[in-house]
């Protein structure tokens, strides 16, 4: 758009973009409803009302078509049509006082408000040749229906329904909107070609994602003023009392999740998808109920978490779901939203509705992770997700309920596991990751093996099941240096068997001492050790140590 001369910053903001019709708009919405308000007229007639809003409707839509047909200003015509959209939602939105007050009287402006709607919208269309496809008008239409239609759903004085019915049909209205959102799918795939020759300059995606992103911020507000227009046991509006909560908008908000990740694969839009794989874990914290102190809110939080259950469950389980779709579409980071929801879940129940009620821990949720990772760690030679999958084995192995008679070994059983897993990572893989897990896990090894001794000899087991052990987990770190020919293995087996037959020998000469006295066990004992070093030195000689292998695997 050209000017005669350059006009200040600010000026040329509002001359290019022109929001003076908005304003206008809202100016004028404001004096309407102020003229309609109940209590200025003893009667109402809701067709002056609606005459009132088509008028100035149609004043906007012939400023459109002046505006292109004879300026070619199309700067101004996206406003006058944004306008329009906001003109066709207040007409459904102006009419919810009078419904409470003329139920009977309601239903016919609110059918011709809608059929005017799609009337003056396809005036506009052909008017203005906009090439506006099938795939994205039928959802459209269906979402001026919806918003025309829901009003009388609801209305207690039209349907008769209780102050619950009320709520859970009011609740109901996102999700109404998500299920219509999701017919634009359809649009999507066909992707941004679908919509190049529009007949208008503007391109995908202000084309005509611009209108759906304007009527996703409406479905938002439009569901907060249904609870205020209709919930019969708020009263006088002016009270904002209602059961309205964040959680009603989690259904319509993942419906416009599934259409945003679609768009970031359909048009190959990398970050389009990772800020959906981030931003759709937000939407447990909006499933949390916040407004604890509004009664109203809390007899139907209370009321949904009985029937169905908590927010944050259906949330978490939604979400997983949602993961798991995008794991399948082949989005990166699906994993990582799989497992978060995972943990959640284990953690998270039909009750759960804030951290003071999550539930005992869940043994299913860890299954199912480490079966995912142990799947993955084979199919892609992964390290790291083989690690994973042990880490949830060992977690499930915390929540089994062990038998009275070997519970001793309950609490250090899943480190074992983990410990034997990170070993046989360094022996199945050759990557870094797993060569810092097998130095881990035999130097860990000697010190957990110490601890468990001790705590089988402090729960009166048997020595011989003490030695056993021991010896298993020398033999164990001794054959894993065989194989890997990993020192540090090597390391670990003799630290054990140093230790262990320490420790056994310590009671052995404490039991020989007590039984034949300090003046017969002590020559003997030196007698026993020159004796050791001794055979020591004469295999040194002889060459028994000379095939010893002190080094890494390779």
């Amino acid at each position: 758009m050209k000017t005669d001369r350059k006009l200040p910053p600010v000026l040329g903001l509002l001359y290019t973009h022109n929001p003076f019709y908005l304003l206008s708009t809202c100016f004028v919405l404001y004096a309407i409803k102020r003229a309609f308000q109940p209590g200025v007229a003893e009667y109402l007639d809701p067709w002056d009302l609606m005459a009132s809003l088509t008028t100035f409707t149609l004043l906007a839509a012939v400023t459109a078509w002046v505006v292109v047909r004879f300026g070619k200003v199309w700067e101004d015509a996206r406003s006058i049509l944004l306008v329009l959209v906001l003109m066709f939602l207040a007409i459904s939105v102006s009419f919810d006082e009078l419904l409470n007050l003329h139920s009977t009287k309601i239903a016919g402006p609110l059918a011709f408000g809608f059929c005017f709607s799609v009337l003056v919208t396809e005036a506009i269309l052909r008017g203005l040749r906009i090439r506006f496809p099938a795939a994205f008008r039928i959802p459209f239409y269906l979402m001026l229906a919806l918003f025309f239609a829901y009003p009388v759903f609801v209305s207690p004085e039209v349907t008769e329904l209780s102050a619950t019915e009320t709520r859970w049909r009011i609740a109901s209205f996102p999700a109404c909107a998500g299920a219509v959102s999701l017919l634009l799918l359809f649009a999507v795939r066909r992707g941004a070609a679908y919509v190049a020759d529009n007949g208008t300059p503007w391109r995908w995606p202000w084309f005509p994602w611009t209108l759906f992103v304007f009527l996703a911020a409406a479905v938002c507000a439009r569901s907060y003023s249904l609870s205020i227009s209709f919930d019969t046991s708020v009263g006088l509006v002016t009270e904002m009392n209602s059961a309205f909560g964040g959680y009603f908008l989690v259904p319509f908000l993942l419906a416009a999740m599934v259409l945003l990740l679609e768009i970031g694969i359909v048009e190959q839009l990398p970050r389009l998808r990772n800020g959906v794989m981030a931003a759709a874990g937000l939407l447990v914290l909006l499933a949390v109920p916040l407004r604890t102190g509004d009664p109203t809110h809390a007899a139907f939080l209370a009321t949904f978490t009985a029937t169905l259950a908590s927010p944050v469950f259906l949330t978490v389980s939604a979400l997983l779901a949602f993961y798991l779709y995008s794991w399948l579409r082949g989005v990166r980071g699906a994993e990582a939203g799989i497992a978060a929801m995972l943990l959640l879940c284990s953690v998270v129940g039909p009750a759960t509705r804030n951290l003071a009620t999550l539930t005992e821990p869940q043994l299913w949720p860890w299954a199912v992770l480490g079966g995912m990772q142990f799947v993955l760690a084979i199919h892609r030679r992964s390290s790291v997700r083989g690690f994973a999958a042990s880490v949830c084995i060992a977690a499930l192995l915390t929540g089994v309920e062990w038998s009275p008679g070997i519970a001793v070994w309950q609490t250090y059983f899943p480190a074992h596991v983990l410990l034997l897993a990170m070993a046989a990572t360094g022996l199945l893989f050759r990557d870094p990751f797993a060569r810092l897990l097998s130095a881990l896990s035999a130097a860990t090894l000697p010190v957990l093996c110490l601890v468990t001794a001790l705590a089988l000899q402090g729960a009166d087991v048997a020595e011989g099941v003490i030695v056993a052990y021991v010896a298993g987990a020398a033999a164990l770190a001794a054959a894993a240096w065989y194989f890997a020919r990993d020192r540090w293995f090597l390391a670990s087996a003799a630290s054990i068997v140093l230790g262990g037959g320490g420790g056994a020998s310590w009671a052995a000469i404490e039991a020989m001492t007590r039984r034949l006295g300090p003046e017969v066990s002590q020559p003997l004992l030196s007698g026993a050790a020159c004796f050791l070093i001794a055979a020591l030195i004469s295999a040194h000689k002889a060459g028994a140590f000379d095939g010893v292998a002190f080094r890494r695997g390779g």
